[in-house]
């Protein structure tokens, strides 16, 4: 059976709806620029609004604060709890790498959000690097950590965001739900 990696923020975490809304609660002047909460064109779309990273990082760590930002939020799709256990169900195991350590109290909101949105997985780790922990395959939305785990010998699939949009030739799906058939189809050949 397979190690399974899957990040969260990007993948199954609609983080830039959640920060939109927080930033619109406690910025209102800023409506004219967030006119999409769910505008993923670029990541770092708070640049287009004249923010530097470290003005973000500060509304993140506000955001957590306030429990605004990873204990409540979206997920990207609605049968994702389902295509989770599924997997595990198949006999895979879920490791959930997200880097979210920097931020005080996300570690307590990334549990509390993953068992009630996720369920049982076997490991959360927040780190920068996905590769730290070879897992056999990983559910990715980030370009460089796609490139970096394939380089690290796992078998990486990029779930499909308008900010990853390239001509390439990396192993694409739109769904978490999407990835997981895949991984059953090699796994378990269903």
């Amino acid at each position: 059976m397979a190690s399974i990696g899957l990040d969260l923020d990007g993948v199954c975490y609609n983080f830039i709806r959640a920060m939109n809304t927080f930033i619109l609660e406690r910025h209102p002047e800023l409506a004219e620029h967030i006119l999409d909460l769910d505008d993923d064109s670029e990541w770092s779309w708070y640049k287009k609004w004249g923010w530097v990273d470290d003005q973000f990082v500060l509304a993140m760590q506000s955001a957590c604060a306030s429990r605004k930002l990873w204990w409540k939020g979206d997920c990207y799709e609605p049968d994702l709890r389902e295509s989770i256990q599924g997997l595990r169900k198949a006999g895979h195991t879920i490791h959930v790498v997200t880097n979210r350590g920097y931020i005080p109290r996300a570690s307590d909101a990334t549990h509390e959000w993953i068992y009630e949105h996720l369920g049982w997985v076997e490991t959360i780790t927040l780190a920068k690097s996905k590769t730290d922990v070879y897992h056999n395959y990983f559910v990715e939305d980030d370009l460089a950590n796609y490139d970096a785990l394939v380089h690290n010998g796992t078998r990486a699939l990029l779930i499909n965001r308008k900010y990853n949009q390239r001509d390439d030739n990396r192993y694409r799906y739109d769904t978490v739900a999407d990835a997981a058939k895949y991984i059953h189809w090699r796994e378990d050949g269903e």
